[in-house]
């Protein structure tokens, strides 16, 4: 069985957590966080292979409303 931990609803909190190598997801394990090679925070759509952005252009508005990790060895955060 998995392991998952919830994130508080906070950017940097989300951005440490990927930064330690943790995997994060948001809102469901279809959608996980990466950073690109250019350092932004992104949303992947694993189906789909789509991405979002971490936030709104504010910085702060989250584009899902939890995120969590697990440590699922399935699911490994992969560059962008």
């Amino acid at each position: 069985m998995s392991d998952y931990t919830y994130l508080p609803n906070d950017a940097e909190v989300i951005k440490r957590a990927v930064d330690e190598g943790k995997q994060v997801f948001a809102g469901t394990r279809a959608y996980y966080v990466v950073k690109d090679s250019l350092g932004q925070y992104l949303i992947k759509c694993w189906p789909t292979n789509s991405y979002v952005g971490l936030t709104w252009t504010d910085g702060k508005t989250l584009n899902s409303d939890s995120f969590f990790t697990c440590n699922d060895p399935v699911f490994i955060n992969q560059p962008a």
